[in-house]
């Protein structure tokens, strides 16, 4: 009876020790995860902080090219702005990006570029990864125009329309297909590209493109008038023709830069939606402005109508009419699409936009303030 009791009390004790083994193994694994999870966090909290600052800073520096480093890690980026793992998202305003941004070289790339239309509304700025290929369709006479716009930094590849099925991927996590048309040239659409059997595989998310319809070419460039872009996504072997996608309006080389990078519609539409909305305040800042020099200049033969610093300026009627015209810029902001043509024309065509460059030509030379 005592050896068989003995052996009992032996094998309890066996199951003691394991379970409680297991119980503080279990232990000591939560404490470690919870650890690692704690010192992730505070890593990517690290990370945001010094990445808005680095990106606010960046985005004050025009024509300038920063290239940043950046941990291991991965940026999210939408309409609500950039976010480093669970961190909240920190805002930038008028900046675009892929939604996300990542590097096997660990570094980013950043630019901003001064968007005026004709006076500075901007600094539109633009952010993206070498690990991105960037396909431009070569057909389309305005590829030299593209090339002058695009940082030599990112990685872009040039391919003829009926090669681009030859055209394998190179581990790139994204890629983006670029067609430019306008009326007189060939109209290729993103829909008639055979992708390579090593894009096709590519998740759908990652594999984009966009489509360029110049309206009115710029004078100095194709790309610096207005137009219209298309946003495309793969869908299993092909750029899917349905649902059609909705074009979306751009001004000015700096704006269609701006859909260029963006691989998400929703974004695009989000980030100019807010360069428009700051356009429509700086148009009313200088609208205001104007009317106020016309009351401080003004000078009637009535001394009731006359401005407290009269005669100062002898153009002073200037005011008055620029106040009119800039005042005049916010009719066309209700249909963005529809009066891209009108917003262009005001800031660069014969219209608002001349008139308003001869006027400010005018008031330097008489020594006025000048509108803008």
């Amino acid at each position: 009876m005592h050896s068989k009791k003995g052996v009992i009390e032996l094998q309890f004790n066996w199951i003691f020790i394991l379970v409680a083994g297991a119980l503080i193994l279990i232990f000591f694994v939560v404490i470690v995860q919870r650890q690692e999870k704690v010192s992730e966090n505070k890593r990517d909290v690290d990370i945001r902080g010094k990445l808005s600052t680095i990106l606010t800073s960046a985005k004050q520096s025009t024509g300038t090219m920063f290239v940043i480093k950046i941990p291991d890690t991965e940026i999210k980026f939408d309409c609500s702005g950039y976010s480093v793992g669970g961190t909240a998202p920190f805002q930038l305003d008028e900046s675009f990006s892929p939604s996300r941004l990542k590097s096997s070289q660990q570094n980013l790339l950043i630019w901003a570029m001064d968007w005026s239309l004709p006076y500075k509304v901007a600094n539109l700025q633009y952010i993206t990864s070498p690990d991105i290929k960037y396909v431009v369709i070569a057909e389309s006479q305005a590829v030299n125009d593209l090339k002058k716009i695009l940082p030599q930094n990112i990685t872009v590849a040039m391919v003829q329309h009926d090669q681009v099925q030859n055209l394998e991927s190179t581990n790139n996590y994204m890629i983006r297909f670029i067609i430019i048309t306008r009326e007189g040239l060939p109209t290729y659409t993103p829909v008639t590209l055979t992708l390579h059997p090593s894009i096709s595989r590519m998740k759908d998310d990652d594999v984009s493109a966009i489509q360029i319809m110049i309206d009115e070419p710029g004078t100095d460039n194709e790309l610096d008038g207005h137009g219209r872009v298309a946003l495309f996504r793969k869908g299993g072997s092909s750029f899917s023709a349905t649902p059609s996608p909705v074009n979306k309006p751009y001004i000015k080389k700096e704006l269609l830069l701006g859909a260029i990078f963006s691989d998400r519609e929703e974004t695009y539409d989000c980030v100019s939606k807010r360069a428009f909305e700051q356009y429509a305040l700086t148009s009313e800042i200088y609208q205001r402005r104007t009317g106020a020099l016309f009351d401080l200049y003004q000078d009637n033969v009535d001394p009731m109508n006359r401005g407290p610093y009269a005669g100062f300026c002898d153009s002073f009627v200037i005011y008055s009419q620029a106040s009119d015209l800039i005042d005049g810029l916010n009719v066309f902001l209700d249909n963005i699409l529809g009066n891209k043509q009108d917003i262009y024309n005001t800031a660069y065509g014969s219209g608002i936009g001349e008139n308003l460059r001869k006027m400010n030509k005018d008031l330097l030379r008489r020594s006025c303030p000048l509108i803008y």
